[in-house]
């Protein structure tokens, strides 16, 4: 099989980068232990679930659920509402961050039979999620559809 053929779009590029140091993220940093997470697989799970649910608020077109989305993100990643971010970019840096949590959760499962070598040359094919909004985030919010 040929390798994939590296990815020109930027947006793409961006997500493949975003991916690979989430994973290795995943893997080196140590995993916050609590009442409810007792090793890594669970602070992955969890990571998941939070990411998950901000990610299905912010992608929805009803404007209430995304700015509830949205106040669940300013909690988990506030940076992203700090930057001057679109829409688009925030889900796509969602999208990345949760394939990665996947992936390591996998490995880390042993549901992933790959050499090192070969997890690392592996890429996530994120979903394209089309949304008119390409201006600011914050420009995004304060309209309302």
């Amino acid at each position: 099989m040929a390798p994939p053929i590296p990815s020109t779009n930027p947006r793409t590029r961006a997500a493949s980068i975003t991916v690979s140091i989430s994973v290795k993220n995943a893997v080196a940093k140590l995993t916050p232990v609590s009442e409810t997470i007792k090793d890594r697989g669970d602070w992955l799970r969890s990571q998941i679930t939070t990411q998950q649910a901000a990610l299905d608020k912010i992608a929805s077109g009803d404007y209430s659920a995304r700015r509830e989305g949205l106040d669940q993100l300013s909690k988990i990643m506030p940076f992203l509402l700090m930057g001057d971010y679109s829409l688009t970019e925030v889900i796509l840096y969602l999208k990345a961050k949760i394939a990665a949590a996947e992936q390591v959760s996998k490995e880390q499962t042993g549901g992933s039979g790959a050499q090192p070598q070969e997890q690392e040359e592996e890429k996530v094919e994120l979903e394209r999620h089309n949304t008119a909004v390409s201006k600011p985030l914050t420009s995004a919010l304060e309209e309302n559809p």
